[in-house]
């Protein structure tokens, strides 16, 4: 698959789509500038979806901090996490994901690139792609 040239967290993680899930949930309500910097380290001490369903909250909501509504994230990637190691069918069913990590979803996990979306970014990223001719 082509990379496109804007960096998308969710391009990056594709072959995660725990870990690219959880980039959604961290970019919700605010900017790749604010989560870019603290990703690597989320990620070494919080590698999958089992440490991190048991995450002490307290850590991690130092860790997120910056990234704003710091208590209400930190609890909401645990029980994501903690619903991921679950058995669930549909992803918009999963805790903390909303339209935009189901449409991240429907894009770089299934490759359905023939949807409507409203985020800005994945627009800009569904163009790019019918403009390079990746179509499905």
């Amino acid at each position: 698959m082509k990379v496109s040239p804007y960096n998308y967290l969710q391009e990056i993680y594709r072959h995660d789509p725990w870990k690219m899930l959880i980039m959604c949930i961290m970019l919700n309500q605010t900017s790749f500038k604010q989560v870019d910097p603290i990703r690597r380290k989320f990620f070494k001490k919080y590698p999958n979806a089992e440490v991190t369903s048991k995450a002490d909250p307290n850590k991690m909501k130092e860790m997120i901090r910056t990234l704003g509504f710091y208590n209400r994230r930190t609890a909401t990637i645990i029980k994501f996490s903690k619903q991921w190691l679950g058995d669930w069918k549909n992803v918009i069913d999963l805790y903390g994901i909303g339209r935009y990590a189901s449409d991240s979803w429907k894009i770089f996990q299934e490759y359905n690139y023939d949807i409507e979306v409203t985020d800005k970014e994945l627009t800009r990223y569904l163009a790019w792609l019918k403009n390079e001719g990746i179509t499905n």
